[in-house]
């Protein structure tokens, strides 16, 4: 009987010890049943482990990164409903709570620029992208990115400045129609090409040759990391072509750049050529090695 009572009282005590695991290994377990939930695509499940990971151990900065990630794949950029934009602002939080624990984290800020970028945070995502930069300058995605940052302010410029310009044009002609004929011809000048030319394109270039600039030096340091980097050649036609916007009136420089970005545009088209024909060969051959792949990433 006491033999008896002695195995009942072990085998009671191994069970509370099993039911009891301490939280550190509790939060692991859940760590990893979130990453497999999210390796089979699971993101839903997957954040909901890696919540309880992190409600149980919130020193992991591991699950952090992964809750932010997962809360990223979730995400659908350019859908501006409420739960939508709450998912990348969940996914920014968690990587600002990764760089906490982790000031190095590359991703993290990779992530949180990303997402600045979608949410058309510009500056924010710029900045982060730079810091990024910081730790990491051999990454051609990072002054790709950054560079993307650049068009992307420079073109929303450039496209408000059209607009004012087209409708200042509409004016001009309407003035005309509607003026009687002793109206002068240095009255009508001031609405004309002329006003547009002279007062237009100053202002537009003052807002744009930064971003020009910056954006072509880095596009240009990109390709020279990654020489077969299609994407990069594409935006450095985009660049150029802005340029030629903001050369008022200096019509040498306008088409140098205007050349540059059709030389740029067949180079991307070239590249893309190149990959496309790597890929089938691959396909073809079914080469299974690391220099056979069908995509290069952006």
């Amino acid at each position: 009987m006491n033999a008896f009572r002695l195995f009942f009282t072990f085998l009671v005590l191994s069970l509370t010890c099993f039911a009891q695991d301490p939280p550190a290994q509790q939060a692991r377990e859940e760590l990893n049943l979130g990453v497999k939930a999210y390796r089979e695509t699971n993101y839903e499940e997957a954040i909901q482990h890696f919540q309880r990971s992190e409600q149980l151990d919130s020193g992991l900065c591991n699950t952090k990164l992964y809750l932010a990630t997962a809360y990223a794949q979730v995400y659908v950029p350019g859908v501006d409903s409420a739960e939508n934009v709450a998912n990348a602002k969940k996914a920014i939080d968690q990587y600002d709570a990764t760089l906490q624990c982790e000031p190095h984290s590359v991703n993290s800020l990779k992530g949180i620029a990303f997402l600045d970028m979608q949410l058309k945070k510009f500056e924010e995502a710029k900045q982060k992208y730079r810091e990024a930069l910081k730790l990491d300058d051999k990454d051609p995605e990072l002054y790709y990115a950054t560079a993307v940052m650049d068009w992307s302010e420079a073109y929303s410029n450039s496209a408000k400045a059209k607009t004012g310009i087209d409708a200042l044009a509409a004016k001009a002609d309407k003035k005309t129609d509607d003026d009687d004929d002793e109206e002068s011809d240095d009255d009508q000048a001031v609405w004309g090409e002329e006003f547009i030319r002279d007062h237009g394109c100053p202002d537009l270039r003052k807002q744009n040759i930064a971003f020009v600039e910056d954006g072509i030096q880095m596009l240009t340091r990109a390709i020279d990391l990654r020489q077969d980097y299609d994407d990069a050649m594409a935006y450095l036609n985009l660049l150029y072509h802005e340029r030629a916007k903001i050369e008022c009136g200096d019509r040498a420089a306008v088409a140098t750049d205007l050349k540059k970005a059709g030389e740029w545009s067949d180079l991307a088209m070239a590249a893309r050529k190149r990959k496309t024909e790597a890929a089938r060969k691959c396909q073809s051959e079914n080469v299974d090695q690391p220099g056979c792949v069908t995509s290069q990433a952006k």
